[in-house]
């Protein structure tokens, strides 16, 4: 397609109309396989192009924006196998007290389920498809032959691969999500604005995850829901930005996955009125900036105002 492309009168719509066919391959791909190649998906969509080497086609940004993280639900016998190879052979319902076999939110990676533990606490289990560690490796092989097969038509993608591995590789350590999300809960203790669910640590592992339940949430894009539940948006976007500003300016330890299935709100136990409580959810990926950017990026504020 490269040789015909620059062969064309107008190579230009020639590349434009190749990437657009070839964006709507790699949609109908990740939509029929799901899993990881919907986080992959994701992830190329997520990238607004580049320069150079590194600039991705403006046709796959917004074919594969489509994609979302949501997935079928998975039998819970398939999701307790996870669970037996994290726990010593335990199944989940010995474990605990109950635990509901329908899922209460299924995406690409992970699975959750509402239980409740043995001294009664309500909690949200979220556990990964048992299948995903077994086929990690030759995905990747197969992401890398990929990039392999597109460099000779002018696009070096190895890069993407290799940041793609090292975000997915994040987000399937939940021991690390677990300690990107005390951490967080910590930097941000002292606001009452904020709600990080509580690890439950002796319920967690490398591939499961135990966190408090958090109840009767709304999604922070869900404006009619908000307006109905009593919450002011405008007040929810600014509660919403002040917490990702301090995450920014202050800590330098950033939720590197803030789209709206991940943030919510729930009205504030320590008030009479109902204002707004951002809970953030899934903190398998993190970005740390240094001192020395942040104080950049402080100077940059400071000269546009």
């Amino acid at each position: 397609m490269y040789a015909q492309c620059e062969a064309d009168p107008n190579p230009e719509e020639a590349y434009e109309r190749t990437h657009r066919l070839m964006a709507d391959e790699c949609l109908k791909l990740a939509q029929s396989h799901g899993g990881i190649y919907n986080k992959a998906a994701q992830f190329v969509a997520s990238l607004q192009g580049g320069a150079g080497d590194k600039g991705i086609p403006k046709a796959y940004i917004e074919a594969l924006k489509v994609v979302t993280d949501k997935a079928p639900f998975k039998k819970f016998s398939d999701m307790d196998e996870c669970f037996r190879e994290e726990f010593g052979g335990k199944s989940a319902k010995e474990v605990f007290a109950s635990i509901e076999e329908t899922p209460i939110a299924a995406a690409s990676l992970a699975q959750v389920h509402r239980a409740v533990t043995k001294d009664g606490r309500h909690v949200a289990v979220k556990m990964q498809y048992p299948w995903l560690k077994h086929h990690l490796a030759s995905d990747f092989a197969v992401f890398t032959m990929f990039g392999q097969q597109i460099k000779p038509g002018g696009f070096d993608l190895s890069w993407l691969v290799r940041d793609f591995q090292v975000s997915l590789t994040a987000e399937l350590d939940f021991e690390g999500e677990a300690a990107n999300a005390e951490r967080c809960a910590r930097d941000l203790a002292h606001r009452p604005d904020v709600l990080v669910p509580n690890v439950i640590k002796e319920f967690s592992s490398k591939r499961v995850m135990t966190t408090e339940y958090v109840p009767d949430m709304t999604r922070v894009d869900d404006r009619e829901g908000l307006i109905k539940a009593g919450y002011d948006p405008k007040r929810v976007g600014a509660a919403l930005a002040s917490v990702f500003s301090e995450m920014v300016f202050v800590h330098g330890h950033v939720h590197g996955d803030p789209h709206a299935g991940n943030v919510y709100t729930e009205a504030s136990a320590s008030s009479t009125s109902v204002e707004p409580q951002i809970v953030l959810l899934d903190h398998g990926l993190y970005h740390d900036i240094s001192d020395e950017l942040r104080a950049d990026f402080c100077e940059l504020v400071r000269a546009s105002v």
